[in-house]
């Protein structure tokens, strides 16, 4: 079984290097990238693979979360059928 694969996103550095450090203590998870902001994440996931994305709700820009739907979802394109669902 292969690793699964995070990324990292959140606006303050303090938060994302607590999260890597608690991730990577399990055998089967790989931080594969960090983003200090929505785009940045945008543009790690254009250069690194992820199985997973863990979003800061409130970062400055594009963030994880707004109201009804997902900023970052709608941004990146990404559609499955929990986000269409959301967007109904």
């Amino acid at each position: 079984m292969s690793a699964i694969r995070v990324l990292l996103a959140d606006d303050h550095a303090i938060v994302r290097s607590g999260l890597r450090l608690l991730l990577e203590r399990e055998p089967d998870i790989t931080v594969t990238g960090e983003a200090a902001d929505g785009r940045a994440a945008l543009d790690a996931l254009d250069r690194e693979t992820a199985d997973v994305a863990v979003l800061d709700v409130a970062m400055p820009g594009l963030n994880g979360y707004r109201g009804g739907g997902s900023d970052f979802a709608q941004e990146s394109g990404y559609r499955d059928r929990d986000a269409q669902h959301a967007q109904r």
